[in-house]
């Protein structure tokens, strides 16, 4: 995908997903530095397999100092918590920072499969926390 793509077409879009879902078993979960957003993870609960982390960003300057591991440590609490046994989300097949990211947090990857995003084709892959897995990233 573009850098115009994703810079702009991207956010856009996601901003009106945003506005359109269901409150009830969604949870939106930030992380904060004093009184600025360091970043966020959004979850469904209700999503069909399991808990679906919908989207996880951490600003730029965040990266590689435990923003993220700590959001996905407390949505692996979150979902665990609801009595819910798998936590997981899809990735660009391509995103090997965030790849390399969800599998020193212990991430199983899945098969990659194509997908068409926002009228552009592109390969993704599930990866999954159940189990130990899950139990190990919501106390590290």
């Amino acid at each position: 995908m573009s850098d115009a793509f994703l810079d702009v077409d991207v956010p856009q879009r996601l901003t009106a997903n945003w506005a359109a879902m269901p409150g009830a078993s969604w949870r939106v979960i930030c992380g904060w530095g004093g009184a600025r957003l360091l970043g966020f993870v959004a979850l469904n609960l209700a999503a069909e397999g399991g808990a679906y982390v919908e989207n996880l960003h951490v600003a730029p300057d965040q990266k590689g100092q435990g923003v993220g591991h700590g959001l996905m440590r407390r949505a692996a609490m979150v979902v665990s918590g609801a009595g819910i046994e798998r936590l997981w989300l899809t990735v660009l097949a391509d995103n090997h920072g965030a790849r390399g990211f969800y599998g020193r947090i212990g991430g199983i990857e899945g098969a990659e499969k194509p997908q068409v995003m926002y009228g552009q084709a592109v390969r993704d892959l599930p990866v999954e926390w159940t189990g130990e897995g899950l139990r190990r990233l919501r106390l590290d």
